[in-house]
């Protein structure tokens, strides 16, 4: 009986997977009509053959500008659409290209809808397909593309009570954005000298700290329990005392920073004085971007604190993440501060291993917006 009963369930099992299969094969004959002609395959072999061509022609993928795909469908039809820009090597004539890749094009029954190269010689489009789909756009450029062009502004915070501390940095030789303490010893001497030494100068403005008053931005500060004419009347006596500020940005601050109403009050004052930049020194999340795209005020953010630690070891860290970020964002704002010992010495090692890679040191004002 066990030998029968497993026999008919061996027969149930085998009938179940013919009823499914024939249940599977109804389904898809179901989704995909008889008609239906997929390209996708023809498309890619088309690209693998065009990508020979060129390899041959010595134009690797170091020439590719860009690429980018699609899959379409049209009815019962679909295709693979690719579109590629490549840079030409200057030895590298775009007719012969012209001619070599219609003729693997045609080769392998592809259709040619337009090959075209412009009478200056600088530009090949070919465009193909089959079957009046295109299934491939290349384009071909001659002229040699520019590298881009990365940009760091550099700031320097703190200046304004000793007289010597900006020394060490001027030496350096680039472009700085300097910004200095208001109504300090030196406050107004350091401005003059700055300027007059070709460099930027900011308004260092103290702002009310979360820790205060255990953390102390000065005698000299706005807090955020001020009115509106009080906010006013310091700002506008802090920025006497560094006349050559072309811009403004907030010592400490995360308590004002993070009050709307207070922060609009004092980037009105800023935006009344025409010409002057924001920088968000970044100590905290405000909405200080907002509140300047609505009064139309130059606005910038600090994006890398590079001396937090005043430790060479940390800040050469600090100038690695500014280095990548650069790479990546292509303009990139990073504060520094004069009274650190080891600032100036990470950043004569850094200057130099950034020659010949497009890189280069800016004033903030360039970048504001």
């Amino acid at each position: 009986m066990k030998k029968r009963s497993r026999s008919i369930n061996k027969y149930i099992f085998i009938i179940l997977i013919l009823i499914g299969g024939w249940y599977w094969y109804r389904l898809m004959k179901q989704k995909i009509p008889a008609d239906f002609v997929d390209y996708t395959r023809f498309s890619q072999k088309l690209d693998e053959q065009i990508n020979e061509e060129l390899l041959s022609l010595g134009i690797s993928n170091e020439n590719l500008l860009k690429k980018y795909q699609q899959q379409k469908k049209i009815e019962n039809v679909c295709w693979l659409e690719i579109t590629k820009e490549i840079n030409v090597p200057n030895d590298c004539s775009l007719s012969i290209c012209k001619e070599r890749i219609v003729a693997v094009i045609e080769d392998i029954g592809g259709d040619i809808y337009d090959a075209a190269l412009e009478e200056s010689g600088n530009k090949l489009k070919i465009t193909c397909g089959q079957n009046s789909k295109i299934f491939q756009n290349l384009i071909l450029w001659k002229e040699k593309t520019k590298k881009p062009e990365y940009r760091i502004a550099l700031v320097l915070d703190d200046l304004g009570y000793n007289n010597d501390l900006p020394d060490k940095f001027l030496k350096l030789g680039i472009p700085m954005t300097f910004s200095i303490l208001p109504c300090e010893k030196y406050s107004t001497s350091l401005s003059k000298r700055i300027a007059k030494a070709g460099q930027e100068v900011f308004l260092h403005l103290p702002l009310e700290p979360k820790a205060y008053p255990k953390i102390n931005p000065g005698p000299w500060a706005i807090f955020a329990s001020m009115d509106d004419s009080e906010i006013k009347k310091i700002f506008l006596s802090n920025l006497k005392s560094v006349p050559d500020a072309c811009g403004v940005n907030n010592h400490m601050g995360s308590r004002f920073m993070e009050n709307e109403e207070k922060l609009k009050v004092l980037l009105t004052c800023v935006k009344e004085k025409k010409g002057l930049v924001f920088l968000d020194s970044n100590t905290t999340n405000s909405v200080a971007d907002k509140i300047s795209k609505d009064l139309g005020l130059k606005f910038v953010k600090n994006k890398v604190f590079l001396d937090n630690k005043d430790d060479i070891n940390y800040i050469r860290k600090q100038l690695k993440v500014l280095y990548r970020k650069v790479l990546k964002e292509g303009t990139v704002v990073a504060i520094g501060h004069v009274q650190r010992k080891n600032t100036a010495l990470a950043l004569a090692e850094f200057i130099p291993t950034l020659k010949g890679k497009n890189i280069k040191f800016i004033f903030v004002s360039e970048l504001a917006e």
